[in-house]
């Protein structure tokens, strides 16, 4: 009995020192939108123009290959209601003659290659340049 009161204790303890960066932590995630189905003529400015307008933005970025777009990005809200705003409103709605795809970032992306599906973190080229194609 006593080991589950000191394990208990100690995991309560730890919680309430970690707290806040849990919670700064959950806030970026949330605040963290994949940008899907871009004209291959976005780039980072004409993203940041777009997300602007529904709140101040702290990361903004179009992921490139060989410096030509891949045809996604992301883009970070300073707040996590600024970021569901901006999914309210701009997902499925036409730029460039593509329709956006907007969502919460997930910590990994799927990417389909020559080989099934992979999952691929956000912040890694999804391009083998050695084979010429997604892995």
């Amino acid at each position: 009995m006593s080991f589950l009161f000191l394990a208990n204790r100690t995991f309560s303890n730890w919680l309430l020192r970690h707290i806040e960066t849990l919670v700064l932590l959950r806030l970026l995630i949330m605040s963290k939108l994949h940008i899907g189905n871009l004209s291959y003529g976005i780039n980072d400015e004409m993203l940041y123009e777009v997300f602007i307008q529904y709140g101040p933005l702290t990361e903004w970025f179009v992921v490139k290959r060989d410096g030509r777009s891949c045809g996604f990005g992301f883009v970070t809200f300073d707040a996590e209601e600024d970021a569901r705003y901006a999914i309210r409103k701009l997902d499925g709605q036409e730029l460039n003659g593509r329709s956006l795809r907007v969502s919460i970032a997930n910590s990994q992306t799927s990417v389909r290659g020559a080989r099934g599906e992979k999952k691929v973190q956000a912040n890694e080229n999804p391009f083998d340049t050695r084979r010429g194609h997604y892995v």
